[in-house]
């Protein structure tokens, strides 16, 4: 070893070969004290972090890792978690919104963690929840993934017990861009008002896939007898309009990846791809993008208003008539 130096709270080492070493994040050893050991349960500060692009892995054991774009938090548990006791750790964006919910006893959207005795670490991707999806969906340059998170100041809650531990992690811009954070506030609301209204399109498609199926099922049952024809002739009726919103906001035809090179694209794949677009770089959304998003919202919207007299009042009256005629619910085939 030549020389030492420390640089943004990093240790950097030189050798005598061709490279260097570095050890990452001084900030626990600043922090390390004998009455950190001697707690139950110690939150420790984490170092700011930055939104950066790119990987992190090593390709060896002897190469180094790029920094990793995460928030991440240590903490310490002097001893394993009696039984029946519940641990949680969430993070709170700066608008007041919880990203990431770990849990010893997780629920929905939770994600489980074990804490064990000793230093522990967990960490949140910055990446947001995603578009709603559906089976079979293919999309072409274009996604489902949520908005990354924007620059500012992250609430950190630990709960071990009734034991509660809270700190700030701050998460900084690329310093090596002239971005602003306001530009990639921006950036995030423009991304997070796409992924909602591409999964109000989504939504809808589920929905008339599943009253399709309901429809298709009574015709199979009972679409041969004369009596039920004027419920089979509601059914084909709102079958019909189905489809062509579904068809509207949706390539049906899309079967593989690579099925949109011979069918057009539809609406919820220009939101899909304007994501994309805006989402690209550390950049303000461009009054192009916001121009085009306002364009297909539009249309998007008098789609799904197409829909609204089906599922609000035409499947009630399809339900009436199916109970004034009283038509068995159970059927076997003759």
């Amino acid at each position: 070893i030549t020389d030492l130096t420390i640089k943004d709270g990093d240790l950097i080492v030189a050798t005598q070969g061709r490279s260097f070493w570095v050890i990452d994040d001084l900030s626990l050893l600043y922090q390390w004290k004998p009455e950190v050991v001697a707690s139950p349960v110690h939150l420790f500060q984490s170092r700011p972090a930055y939104r950066i692009g790119g990987g992190s892995g090593a390709p060896t054991a002897t190469a180094g890792a790029n920094l990793k774009t995460e928030l991440a938090v240590n903490y310490w548990l002097k001893e394993a978690l009696p039984a029946g006791t519940v641990a949680t750790l969430t993070f709170t964006d700066p608008f007041g919104k919880v990203v990431k919910h770990f849990s010893t006893a997780p629920e929905k959207e939770q994600v489980k963690f074990e804490p064990k005795p000793g230093l522990n670490q967990a960490a949140w991707d910055l990446s947001y929840q995603g578009a709603e999806t559906f089976d079979g969906l293919v999309l072409w340059a274009g996604g489902t993934g949520g908005p990354r998170a924007a620059p500012g100041k992250y609430k950190v809650d630990l709960k071990v017990g009734n034991e509660v531990k809270q700190s700030e992690i701050e998460l900084k811009r690329d310093p090596r861009h002239n971005t602003t954070d306001e530009d990639l506030v921006a950036q995030f609301q423009f991304l997070t008002k796409v992924r909602d209204k591409l999964t109000e399109v989504h939504k809808a498609v589920k929905r008339i896939r599943e009253v399709r199926a309901q429809l298709e099922s009574f015709k199979t049952n009972f679409g041969k007898e004369e009596a039920h024809k004027p419920l089979v002739e509601m059914a084909d009726s709102m079958l019909s309009e189905m489809t062509a919103v579904e068809e509207a906001l949706y390539q049906t035809k899309n079967r593989s990846s690579q099925d949109p090179l011979n069918y057009p694209i539809k609406l919820n794949n220009r939101l899909a791809s304007l994501a994309g677009t805006a989402g690209h770089g550390d950049n303000r959304p461009t009054d192009q993008v916001e121009a085009v998003y306002q364009e297909v919202v539009v249309l998007v919207d008098v789609e799904l208003k197409k829909l609204a007299p089906i599922f609000e009042t035409k499947i009630g009256e399809f339900n009436k008539k199916f109970h004034e005629l009283a038509v068995p619910y159970l059927h076997l085939a003759k």
